[in-house]
């Protein structure tokens, strides 16, 4: 038995907080505070400095810590961005434990869209029993999760929509002797692109899992790689692969949360979009022992790094390439009002003077929220600011978010009546950004019949 991953010891590891005894034989203690310090009676102890970014990276990136999620029981296990909602996360709670569940917490953003903390209280989302550090959304959105005990370990599947676990897959069976820490997909863009990878806890394997559809909307799991081994003993949990060109990262590469060893490590790709082992380094040092990560995952608005901790806590690591380090968006200028226009006079018939032939109203990209002439990640952050009564900054007769997408003195929308709207439902709200990030990223859009594409001109 792993008791390194018990319960208890997960009580143990939260120093200098309060820690809750119940009956134990006839005597019952209602509750106590007990403050576990180094030397009893020497006085005071320094605060932990917390998770640190580690050289050479230290110049590139920051680190923030978010604080504990409210209302998520025991966090953190693993976590990823709610699909449809890039402003809500799904944090795992009571991991690795039979009362393991998802939980849905909005996040409050700056003005550049970064990630600063957390809005209202956590709310149930999804069972998942035995939740470790891996949580990701496959094909047909259908959310895959790594499920571990010390005796054998499973893949949990959920349809969206859905509340409980639709499927559970032994891995035993197919190779994996090992319960898993982590799994994800691999983005677009990389080698291996949209192969399911999996990191086995205890030994470190790394596997590449073959999946097909069972016809029941969720998926058949029919063949485990063993590909490269990471390193017994280092706990792999969670996984996410780093936005290309970032700084420090040459090549393609994922960090990977290890949970004995207390880091978050870098490695470099194969072209199978497996790590190699040679190039492990270290990017974060987690503060052991009170910040042992779990869960990873990368913002897709900001290609801010994303983890959460085994001891409650969700820290965001920013320089990532991409939106990572913007310049900041401008408070938008207000359009002069649009009064009435006057009438205009005839003028008189000339035979003299040709009639002037009239230019083509221009049109606008469906997606090109900005009217910038592109279409980018800037596009879905302008969706989002919308969507919470923000300013938006647009070029000068761009339609107005939300309104006819054919400004009568402007460029005129493609394929949408109400501009900003991408999925043809007659508002702009925050699965329009999605759709627009999914398809910047080539990931599969999938609009109603008879709703234009984006891109569209």
């Amino acid at each position: 038995m792993d008791s390194e991953r018990t319960i208890m010891t997960r009580r143990l590891s939260f120093l200098y907080r309060p820690l809750t005894f119940v009956a134990v034989g006839a005597i019952t203690i209602a509750a106590f505070t007990v403050a576990v310090v180094a030397g009893l009676g020497s006085g005071s102890t320094a605060a932990s400095p917390g998770p640190s970014i580690a050289a050479p990276f230290s110049s590139n990136y920051s680190i923030t810590n978010l604080g504990v999620p409210p209302g998520v029981i025991d966090c953190c296990g693993g976590l990823t961005v709610f699909f449809g909602d890039p402003n809500t996360l799904l944090i795992g709670g009571s991991p690795n434990d039979a009362a393991g569940a998802m939980y849905a917490i909005g996040v409050t953003r700056d003005a550049q869209g970064h990630v600063t903390g957390f809005t209202g209280a956590a709310t149930h989302s999804v069972d998942a029993a035995n939740i470790d550090g891996g949580v990701a959304y496959g094909p047909g959105n259908v959310l895959f999760l790594s499920r571990y005990d010390d005796a054998q370990g499973w893949l949990g599947q959920t349809k969206p929509g859905s509340s409980m676990t639709n499927k559970i897959v032994d891995l035993a069976p197919l190779g994996v002797a090992n319960p898993p820490g982590g799994l994800g997909f691999v983005p677009e863009g990389f080698p291996g692109a949209g192969q399911l990878k999996l990191g086995s806890y205890d030994d470190g394997n790394w596997y590449t899992l073959d999946i097909s559809a069972d016809g029941a909307g969720t998926y058949d799991i029919t063949s485990a790689t063993m590909e490269v081994n990471l390193g017994a003993g280092q706990g792999i949990e969670g996984f996410a692969f780093v936005p290309p060109g970032s700084p420090g990262f040459s090549e393609p590469s994922v960090l990977v949360a290890e949970w004995s060893g207390d880091v978050i490590s870098a490695w470099e790709l194969d072209a199978n979009g497996d790590p190699k082992p040679s190039t492990r380094t270290v990017f974060v040092i987690a503060d052991p022992p009170a910040n042992d990560p779990t869960g990873a995952v990368f913002d897709p608005l900001t290609n801010d790094f994303l983890w959460s901790d085994w001891d409650g806590e969700v820290f965001v690591v920013q320089g990532f390439a991409g939106l990572a380090t913007p310049t900041p968006i401008p408070t938008a200028t207000p359009l002069p009002t649009v009064t009435s226009q006057p009438t205009v006079t005839p003028q008189p018939s000339s035979t003299s003077s040709p009639t002037p032939t009239m230019t083509p109203t221009p049109t606008v990209a469906k997606g090109d929220n900005n009217c910038d002439g592109n279409i980018q990640a800037t596009d879905a952050l302008v969706g989002l600011r919308f969507n919470v009564g923000l300013s938006v900054n647009q070029e000068l007769g761009c339609p107005t978010m939300g309104g006819p997408a054919h400004a009568a003195s402007g460029p005129a929308g493609v394929g949408q009546d109400v501009f900003g709207d991408m999925d043809c439902d007659d508002d702009v709200d925050s699965v329009d950004s999605l759709f627009i990030l999914r398809w910047l990223a080539a990931f599969p859009v999938n609009l109603p019949g008879g709703c234009a594409e984006i891109g569209t001109t």
